[in-house]
């Protein structure tokens, strides 16, 4: 008797164990799983896409937008005029605007942070600068073959004299590579030649083997106009001083170089000017600065063009903004 009870207990505790069926298990599984979107109406890199859109500075500032009655009200003073078309990777704008418009599906409304893609540029600079009345500059010069005949006008071949207005010198071709053409400059001790970022006449004093000796002949107290605003030369037997005078405000030009022998002209603000020196901070430029971007995709026209991903990152942006 006691053993029966045992065995019937027993089965009871192995049946009251054991995992129980679920004829859902097979239906929820399937519920959540998320249906693949239509990628037809997704933007996509190489898409022909409209939108509106707007974007602002951190303080509220609009700083570009399709939107004309915002654009008027915020001083913007390029930008389109109703629905913008672009083909997406080639707007031309701020770095992050096309990647933070794909993945948009259309008819859909986005707000999203783009970060700066470059660090804040600020630079100190001396208000004097000293100058040696006597330089030198290479005789020789290499030029890129394939520029060669845009720089000259024709093809470069051993011997020839090329010469470009918009350059100082006259230069005869030495030797012609397949990458590069290597140029002599001709010139003669007593000719002057206003050399570059100067602002003043050099004279030749010799032309030798490697090189050109010139001395430089600036005025005493003599005015120029540099990049930095008025400055005023002082002379002395070796060298002499060129002396600027910015004020806090003050707009400059000046050249950034973003590789090497590559320079890009770019706008800086003074922002501090002391004794010795001054301080000024890149001006109107959207890379250094966080934005928002508020955009609507209105249309959409899928795989219009292969966009390559861009490999060089160049300074400076969309000169808007402060």
């Amino acid at each position: 008797m006691n053993a029966k009870i045992t065995v019937i207990l027993l089965a009871l505790f192995i049946t009251a164990c054991a995992p129980a069926l679920s004829p859902t298990n097979e239906t929820l599984s399937t519920t959540n799983e998320t249906a693949p979107r239509d990628l037809s109406l997704i933007a996509q890199k190489g898409d022909l896409v409209t939108i509106n859109y707007a974007l602002t500075l951190e303080n509220g500032t609009v700083v570009d937008t399709n939107n004309e009655a915002l654009a008027k009200e915020h001083g913007v003073k390029n930008y389109p005029i109703g629905p913008y078309s672009f083909i997406l990777g080639q707007s031309g704008k701020i770095a992050g605007f096309d990647s933070h418009i794909e993945g948009i599906m259309l008819g859909e409304h986005k707000d999203v942070i783009i970060p700066p893609s470059e660090p804040e540029l600020v630079l100190a600079l001396n208000k004097t600068l000293f100058r040696p009345v006597f330089i030198t500059i290479p005789i020789t010069q290499r030029f890129p073959k394939a520029a060669f005949q845009n720089i000259f006008g024709k093809k470069p071949v051993i011997g020839d004299v090329a010469y470009n207005k918009t350059l100082q010198f006259k230069y005869q071709v030495l030797n012609v590579t397949e990458d590069a053409v290597l140029a002599k400059i001709i010139a003669k001790s007593g000719e002057e030649y206003e050399l570059q970022n100067t602002y003043w006449p050099s004279e030749i004093i010799a032309v030798r083997e490697k090189d050109i000796l010139f001395r430089q002949k600036p005025k005493e107290n003599q005015t120029i106009y540099t990049e930095f605003g008025p400055a005023v030369i002082n002379l002395g037997r070796s060298q002499f001083t060129v002396t600027h005078q910015p004020k806090v405000g003050d707009i400059l030009n000046k050249s950034v170089e973003v590789q090497e022998n590559w320079s890009i002209p770019q706008q800086f603000q003074v922002i501090e000017v002391t004794d010795g020196g001054f301080i000024i901070k890149r001006y109107g430029s959207l890379t250094d600065k966080t934005l928002l971007l508020s955009v609507d995709l209105l249309d959409l026209t899928k795989d219009v063009k292969k966009v390559k991903d861009k490999q060089v990152n160049i300074i400076g942006g969309s000169n808007t903004g402060n």
